[in-house]
């Protein structure tokens, strides 16, 4: 093994530097440091690596670099399955991992097997075996704002960045979630013990989106874009979205001059499907479609249902939900059942209880838990996501709503919270939303949260207000990248004024 001192030793006429990785990043880079101490941000590296990186990118106080040559790899790496995935370097990671006790083994090798919806779909150009890797230690050096390339027969392809984790074997992964949430609290909120339980895994690992955006590119090519770059890159296959949705992305022509985006969505619960045609041209195009789906165009803010349904259905636990095609609802459907779960046994509702639901969207928390207590008070920015609540409570009449930003709507209501559950974008609680919950002091506090950074921030907010953390429980909705999904749980502190 190299020592440590050669480890960091530069070749400064290459600016080349052997680095060890001391930990996964929250941004799913590797972590190592320089002989000086500066931070250096690696993709596709794996904790307990040795390699060598070029710097491609220096900024005051940390780096970002690109492997060259693969010194020593981690028994986490395992080869990408997904031919949109950079390969492993030097081969490494061609055989199984002991992590992955029971998965099986891809059909043919990674990148050869078949997609089930790709039946007749032509593989990439060359075969995925004759890529050159990015990590290739004779490859020329990038361009700082360009992804990794591949050359297949000489015409250069890009790298999709969809996902970051794939060279990680699973129970890896899930291991640095967890670390990272941890490591979140420790650095953002001065929490270093902070209540983190181990994650919970995903219950697929593959085929899991039930929502997927595209680019369309000048061919009329269905694209994702590449690694830290707004490049596009066509997308034959993918892995982790639903099996409804690669069917319709097989069979889907679209026309460049007059789409510049799609969106595909299904309810896995129900089989509906919807196609979310875009564009800059207002002017809604007609549509011919032997697919067994709903249609909606888009253009500009006003998305509208063109052929269909009007809505997408789908069903989480007891309840089905209505779902406007441009309503968030949570991509992993049956993940999301696992964050209702987690919710209520976190708020453990009475019958007198008032819950405050907000960024409730379509009402997945506050519709399921109305049953249980006396009143809910659903509030909700997007006036269409708003709409679909309202549809979906059709069956209850102990619950309200409120159309706006949760800081302009929440201090002018009147009453006590005894409840809240909160699931805000990935910024976080807006801090005078989070002054305003505190200040009605609901006795629990249910915090869904897809960005560990600000739940961090924000707890350190809510401890200062008078509320204890009591856990945080990582659940995995996006197994192959490092995106993670917290749920927290505060309860008010008793203090004798109170």
């Amino acid at each position: 093994m190299t020592n440590q001192k050669s480890e960091t030793r530069p070749e400064p006429e290459r600016g080349i530097l052997n680095l060890k990785f001391s930990g996964m990043a929250h941004g799913g880079e590797g972590l190592a440091r320089d002989e000086s101490g500066r931070v250096i941000f690696v993709p596709y590296a794996i904790a307990g690596e040795i390699a060598r990186v070029e710097i491609v990118e220096a900024r005051r106080g940390f780096a970002r670099g690109r492997i060259v040559e693969l010194l020593e790899a981690s028994p986490a790496r395992v080869e990408p399955r997904c031919p949109h995935f950079p390969p492993s370097p030097n081969g490494a990671g061609t055989r199984r991992s002991p992590y992955e006790s029971n998965a099986s083994p891809s059909p043919g090798g990674a990148g050869t097997r078949r997609s089930p919806y790709e039946s007749n779909a032509s593989p990439s150009p060359g075969g995925a075996g004759t890529r050159r890797s990015p990590y290739e230690s004779n490859a020329s050096p990038l361009p700082v704002t360009e992804p990794a390339l591949s050359v297949s027969k000489g015409h250069p392809s890009l790298f999709c960045g969809g996902c970051q984790w794939q060279h990680i074997a699973y129970d890896a992964q899930l291991e640095f979630k967890t670390q990272i949430v941890r490591e979140q609290f420790a650095r953002l909120a001065k929490f270093p013990d902070a209540p983190v339980l181990p994650i919970i895994p995903a219950r697929n690992q593959w085929f899991y989106r039930n929502n997927m955006q595209f680019v369309v590119n000048e061919h009329g090519r269905l694209c994702l874009q590449a690694h830290d770059s707004h490049l596009r890159v066509p997308i034959d296959e993918c892995f982790v979205m639903h099996p409804a949705l690669g069917e319709m992305h097989k069979t889907l022509e679209l026309d460049p001059e007059s789409f510049n985006g799609v969106t595909l969505r299904t309810g896995e619960n129900t089989g509906d499907r919807f196609i979310i045609l875009e564009s800059d041209d207002p002017e809604t195009p007609e549509i011919e479609t032997d697919e067994p789906a709903s249609i909606a165009f888009s253009s500009g803010d006003v998305t509208a249902p063109i052929l269909g349904k009007e809505r997408l259905t789908e069903r989480v636990g007891a309840r089905t939900f209505e779902i406007s095609p441009d309503a968030f609802f949570q991509i992993n459907t049956a993940m999301a059942e696992e964050l209702v779960r987690l919710v209520g046994e976190f708020l453990a509702p009475c019958a007198t209880d008032v819950l405050l639901d907000a960024y409730g969207g379509v009402g997945l928390f506050g519709l399921t838990f109305a049953p249980r207590v006396a009143r809910v008070i659903e509030i909700e920015e997007n006036p269409n996501a708003l709409g679909d609540a309202q549809a979906n409570a059709a069956d209850l009449n102990n619950v309200e709503f409120h159309q706006g930003r949760v800081e302009q709507v929440l201090p002018k209501l009147d009453g006590k919270l005894d409840l809240a559950v909160v699931d805000p974008p990935r910024a976080g609680l807006d801090r005078f939303a989070l002054d305003a919950l505190a200040a009605k002091q609901p006795r629990t506090l249910v915090y869904v949260s897809c960005d560990p950074a600000t739940l961090a921030r924000d707890a350190a907010r809510l401890i200062q207000h008078g509320y204890a953390l009591e856990r945080v429980q990582p659940v995995d909705m996006f197994p192959q990248t490092f995106h993670v999904e917290c749920v927290a749980a505060f309860r008010r502190a008793r203090f004798s004024g109170d």
